[in-house]
């Protein structure tokens, strides 16, 4: 029945969205720049953990069931202290640990407490989890030791809130409370996906746009007393593939909040998934190994980011990918796994930074079927090899679009070009090529995490013909002699 409610609220919007998604041909072409290019920080691409794994909510992992916009099993909190997990975490660092997602709406906040429950009055209330002392200590010994900053995605949600208006006291008091326990965290969130909380939380869970704007200057005020350098970043709102922010029209509209908010918005966040899963109750995009490549040559991503861009140029100090991956709904067995999932978030990384976002964050780096490891027994996905090979290329500037299909960037002081080479073809590769890499299916599979450096290394060829042959879909790495400051 709720699937039929949500299809009949979808259909307006399908009617106002009739254009079909246009597609890219690939075109394997090596330009010098001709730009100045746009900066990139170390810790660009970051990582997310949802509240519901670090709480103890509804999660994805184990369940193919929707429930109030999150999965369908309630899953134990998550498990900090594992040697094996600092182990893999560590060659991704520096990067900003977002703990967010549809649990952080429903958590209630008591971190001087080691109580392990909640009360009948707080479930009554909305309340779902409990942020207790025990799991900030989890947290605050785990960002420490793995050198991480921290994002955390504020409460915003009916548990907070007494006839609409929300109850700002026991959000100051956890920020109080928080800023005696860590004493840097960088960025805080208000809210996830503020357009989607009727789905959560039923009609009269929706909040206006009106009160987003007035909570986020309430807020960002409590904040600046207990963290003066801290940031607070939002909507935080869904934009689905073809159709674009969902439910903008009725519920709250991140467009007009840049407006409104302009320079005081100190970060534009935004969420974006190319597929979704079976596990979402409605698919625009199903997720399956052709869609994943049909997302990389797909237009409909870059037309969401240029009109991003038109809105906050300007206005907004920075714009964050603040929630990304393979397939929405926690991913798709099978797919969120695979090759054709890693040439595409190999591709997608350089996109979102060619459109000029400052950070983008992937959903999740541990759990469920988008994670880049397995949460049960640790195991890294071709995912995460693929964020092993982003950090070892240390990319200090982008120089391409957002639609080129090569991707040009500095990469360890070098000009250097990525891309995602679909069904195989014969490359010419540039006279200033110095050496290449080639990443197939078979390559990625080998990778070892305790071995990852010198199989890495061990790579380059060295360039012996201006040509080179490609079978099958492989990630290509090319780099020249040009040096970065050399143009």
């Amino acid at each position: 029945m709720k699937n039929f409610i949500i299809l009949l609220i979808l259909l307006p919007t399908a009617f106002l969205y009739t254009k079909l998604p246009t597609y890219n041909n690939q075109v394997i072409q090596f330009d010098m720049p001709n730009n100045e290019g746009i900066d990139v920080s170390e810790d660009y691409l970051s990582f997310a953990l949802d509240m519901a794994q670090v709480l103890g909510g509804k999660w994805w992992e184990g369940s193919m069931d929707f429930t109030g916009g999150r999965g369908g099993k309630i899953t134990k909190p998550f498990d900090f202290n594992r040697n094996k997990l600092d182990e893999l975490l560590r060659p991704l660092a520096p990067f900003t640990l977002r703990l967010g997602g549809s649990e952080a709406d429903s958590a209630h906040y008591d971190i001087k407490s080691t109580r392990t429950a909640l009360t009948q009055s707080e479930m009554e209330q909305g309340f779902q989890t409990l942020f207790n002392k025990t799991k900030l200590d989890n947290i605050k010994s785990f960002v420490s030791r793995n050198n991480l900053d921290l994002l955390i995605t504020l409460n915003i949600g009916p548990g907070y809130r007494n006839d609409g208006e929300l109850n700002l006291t026991p959000i100051e008091n956890f920020i109080q409370n928080l800023s005696q326990e860590i004493k840097d965290i960088k960025y805080f969130e208000l809210g996830n996906e503020a357009n989607a909380f009727f789905l959560n939380y039923g009609p009269f869970g929706q909040i206006s746009e009106s009160e987003y704007k007035r909570n986020y200057r309430e807020i960002k005020n409590i904040i600046r007393k207990y963290y003066p350098e801290a940031k607070l970043a939002g909507p935080a709102n869904a934009f689905w593939p073809i159709l674009g922010e969902v439910f903008d029209w009725f519920t709250v509209n991140s467009f007009n909040i840049v407006k409104d908010l302009g320079s005081e918005l100190d970060i534009y966040t935004w969420h974006y998934y190319p597929t979704q899963s079976t596990r979402c109750p409605l698919q625009v995009i199903k997720s399956d190994n052709e869609s994943m490549i049909k997302a990389i040559k797909s237009n409909d991503m870059i037309e969401t980011m240029e009109a991003i861009t038109k809105v906050t140029k300007g206005r907004s100090k920075e714009v964050w990918l603040g929630e990304t991956g393979p397939a929405q709904c926690g991913g798709q067995p099978g797919v969120s796994t695979e090759f054709n999932s890693a040439l595409w978030f190999f591709d997608h990384i350089f996109k979102v930074m060619a459109a000029g976002n400052k950070k983008l964050i992937r959903q999740t780096i541990v759990g469920s079927d988008y994670g880049l490891i397995d949460d049960k027994e640790l195991r890294p996905n071709h995912d995460y090899y693929i964020a092993r090979i982003y950090k070892k290329l240390n990319i200090t500037k982008i120089y391409s679009r957002p639609n080129d299909s090569v991707h040009t960037v500095c990469a360890n002081n070098k000009i250097s070009f990525l891309t995602s080479v679909i069904d195989g073809q014969t490359i010419t590769l540039p006279r200033t090529t110095d050496k290449y890499m080639t990443v197939n299916e078979k390559a990625l599979s080998a990778f070892d995490h305790l071995s990852f450096e010198s199989q890495f290394e061990k790579k380059w060829e060295e360039t012996r013909r201006d040509k080179i042959d490609i079978k099958n879909s492989t990630i290509l790495i090319i780099k020249t002699t040009t040096g970065c400051n050399e143009l």
